[in-house]
C-alpha cells in the first residue's frame, strides 16, 4: 500500500469534546422544556449519526479521505466499479466544496446503482449456493431470472420490506413475483436449513446450535427461538409439476413443532411460530376439513386456507419487527462502512453488542420512518463523516484530549456500567420468575391442545363411522326404490301373462312364463322385504350416529374454547416472560456495550500516559547525552566520570526507545479499535463482481463496448414513441448499460470462481495460490492487457510525455494521481522501455492492477 500523508488536527479533538457537552446540554434541557413548546426540527440523519459515532469513543478521529480516496470508495461502494480516468480527473479538478453529495446523488440515479445492489442481495441471500438441479433444471428458477429480479427491484427503488416479504412469501405460483421463490427452491424447502437461514440473514441471528438445546455458547439463543422460527415453514414442501415442468413450494394446512432438549430433557410440543423477540402468532383453529383452499394431491399443490409462512412475510416486514429493522440497517451499514455496528453480522445478541446500539436502534427506526428506501438510506450513510474518514491511521502525537473532560466522561461510563450491573440482578429474577409461570401455564395448554386433537380424533372417528352407515342406508334405500320399481315391472308382466294364457289355455309357453314371473315376483318381494328391513335398520343406527357426531361436535368445541382460553392465558404469560427477557438481554447487553466503550477510553488515557513517559524519557535521553558531550569537552572529567556518564545515557537512550515502543504499540490497539467504532475508515477487500468491473474498467473494456454500442442505444431509444426528448438521456444511459452489462457479465465467473467464498460461508478475504497464478500470468488478464482496441496500454503506449503518462495510467487504474515519486519513477521506466512503448505501457499497467492498492477498497 502506498505511503500517504497521515494527519490528524487538534481542532477535531475539541470538537469531539464539544459533542460530548453538546449532548448532555440537549439531554438536560429536554427535561425542562416545556411539552407545549414546538420540538425544534430534526437534525439530517447522517449529522445524528456523527453526533453518536463521535460521541462514544475518547480515541482519534481520522481526517477526511483525501478527494481521490473518496471517489474510488463511493464509486465501488454505489456502482461496483471504479471511474474512468476523465471522470476522476473532472472529480478532482472541481473546487466546488458540495462535489461529494453531488457525486453520491449521482451514483445512485445512475443504473449502475441497481445492478450492484442486485450482486450484493444475490450473495446476501443465496451465498453462491449451486442452482438446484433436480428434477430438472428447468423447473427451477434461472440464476439470470433471479438477479434480473432483484436489479428491476432496485431500479424501481422496490421497498425493501416489500422485497423481503416477496421473497419470504413465495411460492412461485404468481408469474411476476416467480423468481423470488428461488430463495426456498434452492434450499429444497428444508425446514432446519430455512429456519437456520431466515434467522441470519432476516433477523441476524445464527440459531443453528440452538436446534437440539439452548446454545451452548449465546445465553440469549434459546432452543424455543428456533423452533418458533421453524414452525413458520415446517409444512413446506417442494411440489414438482411435470406438466409445466416448473417447481413451486407448496404448504401443508396442518402439522405441528415439537422439540426435547439433549441436555435438559425439557420438551415442547404445539410450538407456536414467533418472529425472534416476538410474541407467538394467534392462529385459527380449523378441522382437517376447513384447512386446504386447494387439497393436496400427488398431482395437485395443496393451498391451506391459513399459511403460516404468509404471516411470516407479513409480521417480520410490517414495521413492528426490530430485529428485522436492526438486521437491515446493520447490513446496509456494513455494506458502506466495512462491518456492521453489530459484527459479525448473524451474531446479534447481548454477549455481543452492537458497539453503539443507541446508534443501532435509530437506525433501524429511521429505515422504517424512510419506509425502507434504499436509496435514501444508504445516501445518508454516504454523507457522514464515518463513511468519509480516511483509512490511514492518524499520527500518535495528533491525539489531543482534555484530562478533566476525559476523567469526567470515563467516569460516567463506568457508572453506567456499574448501575447496570446492579440491576441484572433483579432483572435475570424476574425472568426466572416469569420462565417458571411460562412452564407452569404451558402444561396446561399442552393438555388442552392435547385434548383438542383427541377431541378432533374422536370426531373423526366418529364422522367416519357415521359416513359409512350413512353410505349403507343410502345404498339400501336405493336397493328398496330399484325393487320396489322391478316388483312393479314383474307383477305387471305377470299378469299380462296370467290374462294371455287364459285366453289362449292350450299355449304351454305362456302358462309357464305366467309361472315364471310369478316366481321371479316372489323373489323379488322377498329382496325388496330384505331392502326394507336393512333401511329399518339403519335408519336408527344413522341416526345415533348423528346425535353422536352432534354429541362429537360439542366436545370438539369445548376443547377448543379450552384451547383458545389457554392460548390466550399462554399469550399473556409469553409476554411477561419475553418483556423480563428482552429487558435482561437490554441491561446485559448495555453492559457490554458500556464495558468495551470503559475499556477503549481506559487503552486511550493509558496510550496518553505511556507517551506522556516517552516524552519524558526522550527529554532525559537527550539530556543525559548533552550532558555526556558536555563532559567530554571538559579536560578536567576524569575516564571514570565518562564511563558513568557513558552508561547514564545508554540508560536512557534505551528506556527512551522502549517507552516509545509501547507508546507505539498502544497506539496500534486503538487503530484496530478505531475501526471497530468508525473513527477510522477499514480496507475492505473487493468482492469477486468488483475486482472483476473494477479491472474491465480500468483496462478498457468497459469504453469498448460503450463505443461499440453507445451510437445504436442512442438510435434505438429515439425510435421509442413513448419516450419523451427529456427523457431520453437517462433511457440511453439505462439502455446502454443493460447492453455493456450483457456483453461482460460472462467474465464475473472467473472472478467468482477464484475470489469467491465458498457457497453457503460469509464473505471474506483469503488470498490463494490460484489467486496468485491468474494474476501474475492468468490468460484471461493477459489478454485484456495486450495492447488493442484502444484499450488502457494502447493509450498509454501512444502518449510522449511521462508525466502525462503517469497521470493516465494512475488515473485509470488507481483513480488517483501520482505523487512525485511515483511519477519519477514512470518517466525512468518509461526512457528505460522506449524501444518497445507497449511492452513497458503494458508491465506497468500490470503492475498497478495487481498491486494491493487496486484490491482493496479503502
Amino acid at each position: 500500500m502506498r505511503e500517504r500523508a497521515r494527519h490528524f488536527a487538534g481542532p477535531q479533538a475539541n470538537l469531539r469534546v464539544g459533542l460530548l457537552l453538546g449532548l448532555l446540554a440537549v439531554y438536560c434541557l429536554a427535561s425542562v422544556v416545556s411539552a407545549d413548546e414546538p420540538a425544534p426540527p430534526a437534525k439530517p440523519l447522517h449529522e445524528r449519526i456523527d453526533a453518536l459515532v463521535e460521541s462514544s469513543t475518547l480515541g482519534p478521529l481520522a481526517a477526511p479521505a483525501a478527494d481521490a480516496d473518496f471517489l474510488r470508495r463511493a464509486y465501488l461502494d454505489l456502482n461496483g466499479t471504479i471511474p474512468d480516468a476523465a471522470t476522476a480527473r473532472a472529480f478532482l479538478d472541481d473546487p466546488s466544496p458540495a462535489k461529494r453529495q453531488a457525486l453520491v446523488d449521482r451514483l445512485l440515479a445512475r443504473p449502475h446503482f441497481a445492478r450492484h445492489m442486485a450482486n450484493v442481495f444475490d450473495v446476501l441471500l443465496m451465498e453462491r449456493r449451486p442452482q438446484r438441479s433436480l428434477p430438472a433444471a428447468e423447473y427451477n428458477v434461472a440464476a439470470a431470472e433471479w438477479q434480473e429480479y432483484l436489479r428491476k427491484s432496485f431500479a424501481d427503488n422496490k421497498p425493501l420490506d416489500q422485497l423481503a416479504r416477496e421473497i419470504l412469501a413465495a411460492d412461485g405460483a404468481d408469474p411476476a413475483l416467480r423468481p423470488a421463490v428461488k430463495f426456498y427452491l434452492d434450499r429444497e424447502a428444508d425446514p432446519n436449513l430455512l429456519a437456520r437461514d431466515i434467522g441470519r440473514l432476516f433477523f441476524g441471528r445464527d440459531l443453528q446450535c440452538a436446534q437440539c438445546h439452548d446454545h451452548p455458547l449465546v445465553d440469549d439463543y434459546l432452543q424455543g427461538d428456533y423452533y418458533g422460527l421453524m414452525a413458520f415453514v415446517s409444512r413446506g414442501t417442494l411440489f414438482d409439476d411435470t406438466k409445466q415442468k416448473k417447481s413451486y413450494y407448496a404448504e401443508n394446512g396442518d402439522g405441528d413443532v415439537n422439540y426435547k432438549s439433549v441436555f435438559t430433557g425439557e420438551a415442547r410440543d404445539h410450538v407456536r411460530p414467533k418472529l425472534p423477540d416476538g410474541a407467538a402468532l394467534p392462529e385459527p383453529v380449523l378441522t382437517k376439513e376447513e384447512a386446504y383452499v386447494v387439497a393436496p394431491t400427488k398431482d395437485v399443490r395443496g393451498v391451506p386456507k391459513y399459511s403460516r409462512r404468509a404471516q411470516l412475510a407479513s409480521v417480520a416486514t410490517g414495521g413492528a419487527s426490530a430485529a428485522f429493522n436492526r438486521n437491515l440497517a446493520n447490513r446496509l451499514w456494513a455494506m458502506m462502512m466495512g462491518r456492521g455496528l453489530a459484527h459479525p453480522l448473524d451474531m446479534q445478541h447481548s454477549g455481543n453488542p452492537a458497539v453503539q446500539s443507541a446508534l443501532l436502534a435509530m437506525l433501524g427506526d429511521e429505515l422504517v420512518k424512510l419506509k425502507f428506501d434504499t436509496k435514501a438510506f444508504v445516501r445518508e450513510l454516504a454523507l457522514t463523516r464515518s463513511y468519509a474518514r480516511a483509512s490511514e491511521t492518524p499520527l500518535a502525537e495528533s491525539l489531543q484530549l482534555d484530562p478533566a473532560v476525559a476523567a469526567a466522561t470515563l467516569a460516567q461510563w463506568k457508572a453506567d456500567v456499574a448501575k447496570l450491573a446492579a440491576e441484572v440482578p433483579a432483572l435475570q429474577a424476574a425472568y426466572v420468575e416469569t420462565s417458571k409461570e411460562l412452564a407452569t401455564v404451558y402444561e396446561k395448554y399442552s393438555a388442552a391442545a392435547a385434548a383438542r386433537d383427541a377431541a378432533e380424533k374422536a370426531r373423526a372417528e366418529t364422522k367416519k363411522a357415521g359416513d359409512e352407515l350413512s353410505a349403507a342406508l343410502a345404498a339400501a334405500v336405493k336397493e328398496v326404490s330399484a325393487k320396489d320399481e322391478t316388483l312393479k315391472a314383474v307383477i305387471a308382466a305377470r299378469e299380462a301373462a296370467k290374462v294371455a294364457a287364459a285366453k289362449l289355455p292350450e299355449d304351454k309357453p305362456l302358462a309357464e312364463a305366467a309361472t315364471l314371473y310369478n316366481t321371479r315376483a316372489n323373489e323379488v318381494d322377498t329382496q325388496l322385504a330384505a331392502a326394507r328391513q336393512t333401511v329399518g335398520e339403519k335408519t336408527p343406527q344413522v341416526q345415533a350416529a348423528t346425535l353422536k357426531l352432534g354429541e362429537a361436535d360439542k366436545v370438539l368445541a369445548v376443547a377448543a374454547a379450552e384451547l383458545t382460553t389457554n392460548s390466550a392465558a399462554l399469550d399473556a404469560v409469553e409476554t411477561k416472560n419475553r418483556d423480563a427477557q428482552q429487558k435482561l438481554r437490554l441491561a446485559l447487553a448495555r453492559q457490554a456495550e458500556f464495558t468495551a466503550r470503559v475499556a477503549d477510553a481506559e487503552s486511550v488515557l493509558a496510550y496518553q500516559a505511556l507517551a506522556t513517559t516517552a516524552t519524558a524519557s526522550q527529554n532525559a535521553a537527550q539530556a543525559a547525552n548533552d550532558s555526556l558531550a558536555t563532559l567530554k569537552t571538559q579536560t578536567s572529567a576524569t575516564a571514570e566520570q565518562t564511563t558513568t556518564a557513558d552508561t547514564a545515557a545508554r540508560a536512557a537512550v534505551e528506556k527512551a526507545a522502549a517507552d516509545r515502543d509501547a507508546a507505539l504499540q498502544a497506539f496500534a490497539t486503538l487503530g484496530d479499535r478505531s475501526t471497530v467504532r468508525f473513527t477510522l475508515a477499514p480496507l475492505k477487500d473487493l468482492t469477486p463482481e468488483q475486482l472483476s468491473w473494477a479491472t474491465m474498467q480500468s483496462l478498457g473494456l468497459v469504453d469498448q463496448q460503450v463505443a461499440a454500442l453507445g451510437e445504436q442505444a442512442k438510435k434505438d431509444v429515439e425510435a421509442m414513441a413513448n419516450v419523451t426528448p427529456e427523457q431520453r438521456p437517462a433511457e440511453e444511459q439505462k439502455l446502454l448499460e443493460a447492453r455493456v452489462d450483457e456483453k461482460l457479465r460472462g467474465n464475473l465467473g472467473t472472478f467468482v470462481s477464484l475470489f469467491g467464498q465458498q457457497p453457503g460461508q460469509a464473505p471474506s478475504f483469503q488470498s490463494t495460490v490460484h489467486q496468485a497464478l491468474f494474476l501474475s500470468n492468468g490468460g484471461v488478464l493477459a489478454g485484456w492487457l495486450n495492447p488493442g482496441g484502444n484499450n488502457l496500454t494502447e493509450r498509454l503506449a501512444k502518449i510522449v510525455e511521462p508525466a502525462q503518462v503517469a497521470d493516465e495510467l494512475y488515473l485509470s487504474v488507481l483513480t488517483r494521481r501520482p505523487t512525485p515519486d511515483e511519477q519519477a519513477r514512470v518517466a525512468a521506466y518509461w526512457e528505460t522501455g522506449k524501444a518497445d512503448r507497449a511492452a513497458a505501457a503494458r508491465e506497468m499497467t500490470w503492475a498497478l492492477v495487481t498491486s494491493a492498492e487496486f484490491r482493496f477498497n479503502h
